[in-house]
């Protein structure tokens, strides 16, 4: 009778545990997937370039323009179709936390040349290798290198000068890999210090061009470059997302392969990519009218992909916006070690609907979880002004509940997700970025979504400037790296626009959360002559999005990209290598290999 008790209280107790928020034993409930359509079927299946392929065509300055306004439009459409608030209840109480310090001074620290000992030395104090100083201060945040792109901070291929960089990069040692707005892609074998062009794929007819909207990342298993961007016809009516597959970072001109989805008689937009052990992830933001909408993931066999077959399909996964609005998604960072794709995107202004898609699984999962009230307003006028020419650079675009600045990191044990909030009740009156960290149980490979409410919500916000954009990414040690950018302020006269870069860790006041040692500018935009000095001309905009993933191959340190616009109104565009001090040696050891794969 008594064991019969016990098995009847059991799944009471396993549900009081979940609904306390408590951990859950044994595999995660999971709810049902819902996909209440498909994308096209020619849209999953990846189409193989032919070889020999000369360079893609270029428009001019003025048709690319109006097909990047045409973008702009539909994504400022969007955000005016949501709700826009700044305040109300949420099914957590909110806590501000400590205000976000920006640390406006440093300098780069070059990794050294390497060296081979003449001889060998006894450790002691007289040989001086032995300090008290060796270590030195383990949470300072460090700069390896800070380097300019010349092809980007150019015109970009825009056929004109343009204030709206979206630049993404990778590195491994001295290799560099990076693209941008509008075509430009380019790869280093000096870390940064100099470049050379890589020719760009011409697009399936009729969208042959290459617009804009460029995201890569580095498999640190294959040692493949995977890059895509977004393909046009001449009049933005018809696009294709190109996947280019680089299997040398540096070591070709061109990539092994390129695929395409498409091309689609609409609108293919903002396509990123993600990694798992096993999977290739893209995810789109998939445009069909006005008013209807879908966010769509997609699921490719990543050795298929990187061994370049042909006809490699992939797995969907759709959200139409009569589910909970129109919303886009970006993958998250971290899951390449991991058997486990998970990303999030809000509901409304106090909820999370995050998903959870197993390697294993033929569709996601995905689990509602509240949060505290995160603003969705927008910045008027008077908000984030700064800069000679004193203009705005937050948007309703950014900080609607859309989602094109809601970002996601995972480690072993948790999920962090990040993303642009409006102006809210004070203290965090200006824009600033809100974020909500879940625990995560099971096997490394395979995690299960166990907390019912947020370990952890930080907020990274300032009195004294606008804080944003907010790019995230984790390394193995299971620190968080970000790239964001912070200036202006209310009634404006703030400072100009620039990036900054952050780690949150041990050394953090909290979980997620990024203190007064946490938080840096980037040293270039700091310069007295050739720093950031002005905001973006034209439509208070910032581009999209900033960029950032683990360094290789001491994946301890990060490497970002970033822009800012100096004196003359010109484009600078960085890629900066950075970490705590206390990974310094590890950095160093590295920075200055090229690797055989290269």
């Amino acid at each position: 009778m008594k064991v019969f008790r016990r098995l009847v209280l059991f799944p009471a107790l396993i549900v009081a545990l979940v609904l306390a928020g408590l951990p859950y034993p044994f595999s995660t409930l999971h709810l049902t997937a819902q996909s209440a359509g498909d994308i096209p079927a020619a849209l999953t299946v990846l189409n193989l370039a032919p070889a020999g392929l000369s360079a893609a065509p270029q428009l001019s300055a003025l048709e690319l323009q109006a097909i990047r306004d045409r973008i702009l439009q539909i994504h400022n459409r969007m955000a005016a179709q949501e709700r826009q608030a700044s305040d109300g209840p949420g099914g957590i109480p909110r806590v501000a936390g400590p205000e976000t310090v920006v640390r406006r001074t440093g300098s780069v620290t070059p990794p050294a040349a390497p060296q081979a000992p003449a001889v060998r030395s006894l450790p002691g104090a007289a040989s001086g290798l032995l300090t008290q100083s060796f270590v030195g201060v383990e949470n300072q945040i460090d700069f390896g290198r800070d380097h300019r792109d010349p092809f980007a901070s150019d015109t970009g291929g825009c056929g004109a000068p343009s204030d709206v960089a979206e630049l993404v990069g990778a590195s491994n040692g001295l290799a560099a890999f990076a693209a941008g707005n509008c075509s430009h892609v380019e790869a280093s074998q000096t870390g940064g210090a100099t470049w050379d062009p890589n020719l760009v794929t011409p697009g399936p007819p009729p969208t042959t061009t290459v617009c804009c909207d460029h995201d890569v990342i580095y498999d640190d298993s294959t040692r493949v470059v995977f890059h895509t961007d977004l393909y046009t016809n001449g009049s933005g009516t018809q696009t294709a997302i190109g996947i280019d597959v680089y299997r040398f970072m540096w070591n070709q001109s061109m990539p092994s392969c390129t695929y395409f989805i498409g091309p689609f008689a609409g609108m293919l937009d903002f396509p990123h990519v993600g990694l798992t052990k096993s999977a290739l992830f893209i995810s789109i933001n998939f445009v069909t009218g006005p008013t209807t909408q879908s966010a769509v993931m997609l699921r490719y066999p990543k050795t298929a992909v990187a061994n370049c077959t042909a006809g490699v399909t992939a797995q969907q996964f759709l959200w139409p916006s009569t589910n909970d609005g129109q919303r886009v998604w970006v993958p998250s960072k971290g899951t390449n070690n991991k058997h486990t794709m998970l990303w999030a995107h809000r509901i409304d202004n106090y909820t999370l609907r995050i998903f959870k898609w197993d390697d294993s699984l033929s569709a996601p999962n995905n689990f509602i979880r509240p949060i505290s009230f995160t603003s969705s307003a927008a910045p008027d006028a008077t908000h984030c002004g700064g800069g000679l020419n004193n203009t705005g650079y937050i948007t309703a675009t950014q900080t609607s509940l859309v989602g094109f600045n809601f970002v996601g990191a995972v480690t072993d044990d948790k999920v962090y997700f990040y993303w642009q909030a409006g102006p809210a009740a004070a203290p965090m009156t200006l824009p600033h970025i809100d974020g909500a960290v879940f625990g995560l149980q099971g096997t490394a490979d395979v995690p299960f979504l166990y907390s019912q409410t947020p370990l952890a919500q930080p907020h990274i916000y300032s009195t004294a400037y606008c804080i944003g954009y907010p790019a995230v990414t984790a390394n193995k040690l299971g620190d968080i790296g970000m790239v964001l950018a912070f200036g202006g302020k209310a009634g404006g006269g703030g400072l100009p626009v620039r990036p900054a870069v952050g780690v949150s860790d041990e050394f953090s006041p909290g979980t997620g959360q990024f203190g007064p040692s946490d938080l840096a500018a980037v040293p270039s935009s700091l310069d007295s002559s050739t720093g950031a000095e002005r905001n973006p001309a034209a439509d208070d905009r910032y581009g999209d999005y900033l960029s950032t993933q683990p360094e290789e191959p001491c994946e301890k340190f990060f490497v970002g990209t970033g822009y800012f616009i100096d004196i003359t109104g010109a484009v600078n565009q960085r890629v900066f290598e950075f970490g705590r001090h206390k990974n310094r040696r590890c950095y160093d050891d590295f920075a200055t290999f090229f690797g055989t794969t290269e």
